[in-house]
């Protein structure tokens, strides 16, 4: 399967931090763990979103952020600082 053949026509990649959640349960204790995370979302028809992938590597995200913008044609938003980007 061809690559983006089955995919909404994608405006750009958006790469951003955020954190991730996760209740762990041990006999009567709860906690909520909570991990950084860098994800990126395929932008389409202004707002809609597609979660592409997530990884605890920022270097990870930019190349795969990378490899689908130079696949899909699009431009890349480094949304990981307080200041978004292009790139």
């Amino acid at each position: 399967m061809e690559l983006g053949k089955n995919l909404p026509e994608i405006e750009y990649v958006s790469v951003f931090s955020t954190t991730e959640s996760a209740k762990v349960r041990a006999l009567s204790a709860e906690a909520t763990v909570k991990n950084d995370i860098i994800v990126l979302n395929l932008f389409y028809n202004g707002n809609h979103r597609i979660k592409a992938y997530a990884t605890t590597d920022k270097e990870d995200a930019f190349k795969v952020a990378k490899q689908i913008a130079e696949i899909l044609k699009i431009d890349i938003l480094d949304a990981t600082e307080a200041e978004s980007k292009w790139i």
